[in-house]
């Protein structure tokens, strides 16, 4: 390497001119020889001392820096391998949210069924639906078994029947029911305050104990409880009391007038049911009830 001061020749490895002292710098545009260690112009294609080619040294020296560069340029950008749940759902909102629309449709669809039904015997109807809807309900369990008392409805059942006094008489059996009183006590209310019970279920008034009580003492004394074989032997003892027909006999009458054939059967057979009564009881309570007994 030569001095740029005194120009005494140096080695290549040396930084200071061993004549003079001064720092050896590489000019800027220039560099060394790597066979001999010679300074060359930059722009030099061989050596000028030992005649080495100069291209091989810049190729080199090139290469490596763009082998660098490529290494440091591929640690920045690493390529993503996969995306998380995340970024998927971003990427594809719209298919994210049809997703969850048919799942939430699922889940409604196979959910077990959890509303609570209604007990008919425990509804409560609202005061201003004019007592609407109470088919099968208590309430019209009770009322189906009066008539309207207002005496100019055509005496209609009170459960069909929308009549002030037949609004003031289910508001009334309402008030027993939120009482809690039993069936037979509100039918027995019902008829005190306001009558007009249909005929066949007038034994209704008698009292749950005496029912209690005739049918331990038929068992106790192992009497012949009345049964559907026995029907002609009660109808027999009858005329048909409705008044209306030119049938006499109950057993042979089958009209549908008021306190006729059809009824009073329907309150035998009714009886006969129950299950507690003799052919001798039945008799006695059809003629308290409707009349008609032969003598």
């Amino acid at each position: 390497m030569k001095c740029n001061k005194c120009g005494i020749e140096n080695s290549s490895e040396s930084k200071f001119c061993t004549e003079c002292g001064a720092e050896l710098k590489v000019a800027a545009d220039s560099f060394y020889c790597t066979q001999c260690g010679t300074e060359n112009k930059k722009n030099s294609n061989f050596c000028v001392k030992c005649g080495a080619s100069l291209r091989k040294g810049k190729n080199n020296s090139r290469k490596k820096t763009v082998v660098k560069n490529h290494r440091s340029r591929s640690r920045k950008i690493q390529p993503q391998k996969r995306l998380a749940l995340l970024d998927m759902i971003q990427e594809n909102k719209t298919l994210a949210i049809v997703g969850l629309v048919v799942v939430g449709f699922l889940v409604v669809l196979f959910l077990p069924d959890n509303k609570t039904s209604i007990n008919s015997r425990n509804y409560i109807p609202n005061s201003s639906d004019g007592f609407a809807g109470l088919a099968g309900s208590r309430l019209n369990d009770i009322a189906s078994k009066f008539i309207c008392s207002c005496g100019q409805c055509d005496e209609l059942p009170l459960e069909t029947c929308s009549c002030p006094t037949a609004k003031e008489e289910k508001a009334f059996i309402q008030t027993q029911m939120n009482d809690k009183k039993s069936d037979s006590q509100i039918i027995k209310a019902v008829n005190a305050k306001y009558g007009w019970i249909k005929p066949q279920f007038k034994n209704l008034l008698s009292s749950a104990e005496e029912t209690s009580n005739s049918s331990s003492k038929l068992r106790s004394n192992e009497i012949k409880l009345a049964s559907l074989f026995d029907m002609n032997l009660i109808t027999e003892q009858f005329k048909c009391p409705c008044g209306q027909c030119n049938i006499e006999e109950l057993k042979e009458c089958n009209c549908n007038h008021p306190r006729g054939a059809t009824e009073v059967k329907g309150f035998i057979t009714n009886k006969i049911n129950e299950n507690i009564y003799t052919v001798d009881q039945i008799i006695d309570m059809v003629n308290k009830t409707y009349g008609g007994k032969k003598i």
